[in-house]
Order: C-alpha cells, then sequence, then structure tokens
C-alpha cells in the first residue's frame, strides 16, 4: 500500500512532463516550432534549411528528415538535402545520411550526394 502512495505522485509528476513541441526532446526541437509558425512560405523555408544543416551538423537525423520535408520550395529542399546529408555523413550518421539524400527529388544532384556519401567525400 505505501509503495502505492509513493508511485502515484511519482507517476502524475513524469506523465505532466509531455513535450509538445514537434521536435520532441531535440536539442533543435524550439527552433523547429519556431520555424513552423512562420507564415511566409520562403522564409519558412530558409529557416527550415537552415536548421536541417544544423542539425545534420550535429548528427540529429530525425530533425533532419521532418525539416526536409516541411520545405516547400523543390530547390530549397534539395539544397537543403544535399548540404544536411554531407553534414550528416560527416557526422558519423550515415545512414541517416543516405535516407536524406534519397530525399533529393533531382537525379543528378541525389546522385551527387549518395556518391560522396559512398566515397567519403564529405
Amino acid at each position: 500500500m505505501r509503495t502505492t502512495i509513493l508511485a502515484i505522485p511519482l507517476l502524475l509528476a513524469l506523465g505532466c512532463n509531455s513535450s509538445s513541441n514537434s521536435g520532441g526532446d531535440s536539442p533543435f526541437a524550439s527552433r523547429y516550432d519556431a520555424a513552423n509558425a512562420i507564415q511566409i512560405t520562403n522564409e519558412r523555408d530558409a529557416a527550415f534549411a537552415k536548421l536541417a544543416v544544423d542539425a545534420g551538423e550535429a548528427g540529429d537525423g530525425d530533425i533532419v528528415k521532418k525539416c526536409i520535408k516541411a520545405i516547400q520550395v523543390v530547390n530549397t529542399k534539395d539544397d537543403a538535402a544535399y548540404n544536411a546529408a554531407l553534414k550528416l555523413a560527416k557526422s558519423g550518421n550515415g545512414p541517416a545520411a543516405t535516407e536524406v539524400a534519397k530525399l533529393i527529388q533531382i537525379t543528378t544532384k541525389r546522385d551527387a550526394a549518395l556518391s560522396k556519401i559512398a566515397k567519403g567525400d564529405y
């Protein structure tokens, strides 16, 4: 009985610590939420592109993928994915780097990124 009484406040405290942002517990979560709140498409895309590259440099593949998928303008999306994929590879997150490179829509740019990742030229 005593264990149950002590466990209930602990469970309540842990349950109240939920995160409302899309980025989860990542150090980039608040930046993701801020970028997502921008109304002007070009500004939002630029913010997501910068965040994707910064997160790639830190090896955070989950945030990179969310950012790339949120970018609406194809050229901006492909440039950000290319740069972030190479940063992910350099940070040691090869699987995420390959996933992000595969998000590039322009075939020549996608193949260039995949080639650099495969050769270790990042």
